[in-house]
This record gives structure tokens, C-alpha cells and sequence, in this order.
């Protein structure tokens, strides 16, 4: 008997084993999922009104970005502007805008 006790504990051991780790795998994917969905809809942080401006290493203005809303989405790491405006810079004057 104890010959067959100390065979079987081992097997029973390690298929209980197997059975929690598979089931806290699950678990954890379940729960990255979710995750995933819930930040897909929302984002991280959003501006309004706002303007930026690079500088050369001079300190003159390389280009002015503004726009109404800027909205910054973390699962895809994409920006999003509303009416937005960019005006590059040459030798001080600007040269182009969108």
C-alpha cells in the first residue's frame, strides 16, 4: 500500500499542478483582453487650445504646431488634432503652412 501511495502522489502532484497553472493562464490572458478593449476606446490624455513651438539650436523658431483638441491614444500610439495648424519656418519668416 505504501509502495502504490508513494508511486501515485507524485502523478496526483503534478497533475494538480498542471491544472492551476493552466487555469492562472487563462485567467491572466482573460484579463489582458480586457484590458486591451478598454483602452483601445479611451484615450490616455487629450489637450485643448494648445501650441507648440521647436527651436533651432539658436533659439529661432523652426516650426508652430496648434490645434483645437489634441487627443493621444495609447493602444495604437496615435495622436488625433482637430483644426490644426502647422507653420514651418526658414531663416525666421515662415515659409509654409498647413
Amino acid at each position: 500500500m505504501i509502495n502504490r501511495f508513494s508511486v501515485l502522489f507524485p502523478i496526483f502532484f503534478a497533475a494538480i499542478l498542471a491544472f492551476i497553472s493552466y487555469w492562472v493562464q487563462v485567467s491572466v490572458e482573460n484579463e489582458s483582453e480586457k484590458r486591451v478593449n478598454k483602452l483601445s476606446n479611451s484615450p490616455d490624455y487629450f489637450l485643448t487650445n494648445f501650441k507648440t513651438i521647436q527651436t533651432e539650436s539658436d533659439g529661432s523658431i523652426r516650426f508652430i504646431l496648434s490645434a483645437n483638441e489634441m487627443t493621444h491614444f495609447v493602444q495604437d500610439d496615435t495622436t488625433r488634432l482637430k483644426k490644426p495648424l502647422f507653420i514651418k519656418y526658414k531663416n525666421n519668416l515662415p515659409s509654409s503652412q498647413i
